[in-house]
């Protein structure tokens, strides 16, 4: 069965790409079915968080925040696009960006198993990142009534 829509078949096609490690396809066919979309629809904010998952195949985390930011400006408060963003974010040691992610995740979705280690892991770091500010800080005040 044959769909006349061109923006599914290409969408099926970069999901068939993308199930066989063909990232250069999947997000050729991701993009052109993109380009065929001029409205902000929940199908544009789905393409566009295929298109972030292949950019975190091919580690641009950048372009991947950027395609999961313009998805959840369509569809606010989507899990998938926010748990795509929280691993680009992470990935470029963005912590805070990634633990704020992650917490929405786990309150938009408490059946999602796979956010609590992540989740769990970014606290520690973000604290961790906050216990060493504090330290510093302590260090400079401390050393600026030693003279």
């Amino acid at each position: 069965m044959t769909n006349d829509n061109p923006t599914i078949r290409l969408k099926e096609a970069g999901n068939q790409a993308f199930a066989e490690g063909d990232w250069d396809k999947a997000l050729s066919c991701y993009t052109q079915a993109l380009n065929l979309i001029e409205l902000d629809t929940p199908e544009k904010a789905v393409l566009l968080k295929n298109k972030a998952a292949v950019y975190l195949k091919v580690s641009d985390y950048e372009a991947a925040i950027k395609d999961c930011t313009t998805s959840l400006e369509i569809s606010p408060d989507d899990p998938k696009a926010l748990f795509r963003r929280c691993q680009a974010y992470e990935a470029l040691e963005k912590y805070e960006e990634a633990y704020k992610d992650a917490r929405l995740v786990h309150n938009l979705d408490k059946k999602n198993k796979a956010i609590a280690p992540i989740l769990k892991r970014l606290h520690d770091i973000v604290q961790d990142r906050v216990c060493f500010k504090q330290i510093l800080v302590s260090i400079k005040y401390y050393y600026s009534f030693s003279y």
